[in-house]
């Protein structure tokens, strides 16, 4: 029995904590010309604004693999804490994964799916309008 808890607790003390792990979301809008989209990252770690990181976003649509991927595009700084910015270039409308790339802080790779144009996710029925 003694075993078993020793073999556990050696087994969850090897695993790295979640509150290490960087988190990201994304929210993306179409931009001037053709299937651009500006897109801002909100990036924390340990619950906090992450500054100073360094990554590449890199676009996958799941539906369709190998056949429409773009381009790794780097990420920039934005006056806000822990908010980066990044202009896409996206291949045709529909679900898509933004993969997240990290060098800096710390090597991780973070994925998070999205929809082009963001707003063809929801159905016409979870649309509601505020009346004041």
């Amino acid at each position: 029995m003694h075993r078993i808890i020793a073999f556990l607790v050696m087994s969850f003390a090897a695993l790295p904590s979640w509150a290490d792990r960087i988190n990201a979301e994304a929210h993306c809008a179409k931009g001037d010309t053709g299937q651009l989209y500006e897109c801002v990252f909100h990036i924390t770690k340990n619950l906090q604004p992450l500054e100073g990181a360094e990554f590449g976003v890199l676009a996958e649509m799941p539906s369709m693999p190998m056949a429409h991927n773009m381009r790794p595009v780097t990420a920039h700084p934005t006056h806000e804490a822990g908010t980066y910015h990044a202009v896409l270039d996206i291949a045709m409308d529909g679900a898509w994964v933004l993969k997240l790339v990290f060098e800096k802080p710390q090597r991780d790779l973070v994925v998070v799916p999205t929809h082009f144009p963001p707003d063809a996710s929801r159905s016409k029925n979870q649309i509601t309008k505020h009346k004041h």
